[in-house]
C-alpha cells in the first residue's frame, strides 16, 4: 500500500506524541447530587451556548456505545463547591451517569459521564433539525467499535500536512473542545476515540479541513482490514498560550 494514500504516512507507534499528565495523585469517583431541574427550553438555550458541554453531547450521541465512558475536565474545585456550578447542574441534567473525580484533597477537575438522558438525545436531535451540528461528528464517531484485540496488527500514521493547502478552514465546537483539553492538561497534546474509519475514509476534504486547525494529527488503528480508533493531536505552543485566556467552559 506504500504510495496509495497521499495525505498519509505510516510511521512507528512509537514516534506519536504522548501528553505528560504531571497529575498522578489518586482520584475516587464519587456521586453527586443537583437538586436543579430546567425546563426543556432553558435546557436547550443552556445546551446551546455551551459549546464544550455541546460537543460532549453530540460526540456520544454519535458513538452511541451503552456505558461508554467521557471525560469532563473542568477548572480545579472543591468538592463542597462543586455541585454549585451552573455547568455542573447541566451535566447532571444531561447524562445517566455520573461521577466526580476527587483527590486526596477533596479536589475535583474532572467528571466522569456516560450515557445520555432522554432529554440530551431530545436536545442533540433538536440541534441536527436546526442545522446547528458540523457533520465532522458524525464523520468522526458515527461507526464507533472497540479496538481489536490482537496488537500485532496496530498501525499509526501522520497526516501530512504539507499535502492541506486549505487555510480557511472552520473553527469548530470539536475544535475547541480538544484545545480546552490540551490547555486544562497543561500539555499540547490531546488524543480521542474515533469510529472505525478506513484509511480511504481519513482521505477526506471534511476530515482535510478538520486537520488543518492542529499542527500535527495522528491516527492509530487496528485489525484486518485496518480501521481507525484513535485519533492524536498536538497544537503549537503559540496556539496554546494564545487560547489560554479567550476560552473557557463556563
Amino acid at each position: 500500500m506504500k504510495g496509495k494514500w497521499v495525505m498519509l504516512i505510516e510511521i512507528p507507534i512509537q514516534k506519536i506524541p504522548c501528553s505528560i499528565n504531571v497529575n498522578k495523585v489518586h482520584k475516587e469517583l464519587v456521586r453527586f447530587s443537583c437538586d436543579i431541574n430546567n425546563k426543556e427550553d432553558e435546557l436547550f438555550d443552556a445546551i446551546l451556548s455551551n459549546e464544550y458541554l455541546q460537543s460532549v453531547l453530540i460526540s456520544l450521541y454519535n458513538i452511541n456505545t451503552e456505558g461508554y465512558p467521557y471525560y469532563i475536565t473542568i477548572p480545579e474545585i472543591l468538592l463542597s463547591d462543586f455541585t454549585s456550578l451552573p455547568f455542573i447542574q447541566l451535566v447532571k441534567q444531561v447524562f445517566e451517569f455520573q461521577r466526580a473525580m476527587v483527590n486526596s484533597n477533596s479536589i475535583v477537575n474532572q467528571v466522569m459521564v456516560k450515557d445520555l438522558t432522554p432529554r440530551a438525545i431530545n436536545i442533540v436531535n433538536k440541534l441536527y433539525s436546526l442545522n446547528k451540528v458540523n457533520p465532522i461528528y458524525e464523520f468522526l464517531f458515527k461507526n464507533f467499535k472497540a479496538p481489536d484485540e490482537d496488537l500485532n496488527t496496530v498501525r499509526a500514521y501522520a497526516i501530512n500536512k504539507s499535502f492541506i493547502a486549505n487555510k480557511n478552514y472552520r473553527i469548530t465546537n470539536l475544535h475547541k473542545y480538544i484545545l480546552w483539553e490540551c490547555i486544562s492538561s497543561n500539555s499540547n497534546v490531546y488524543g480521542l476515540p474515533i469510529g472505525a474509519l478506513s484509511l480511504q475514509d481519513i482521505e477526506n476534504d471534511l476530515f482535510k479541513e478538520f486537520s488543518e486547525f492542529f499542527e500535527e494529527v495522528y491516527i492509530i488503528g487496528y485489525g484486518d482490514p485496518w480501521y481507525a480508533t484513535h485519533m492524536v493531536v498536538k497544537i503549537s505552543s503559540e496556539m496554546m498560550t494564545n487560547a489560554i485566556n479567550n476560552i473557557a467552559i463556563y
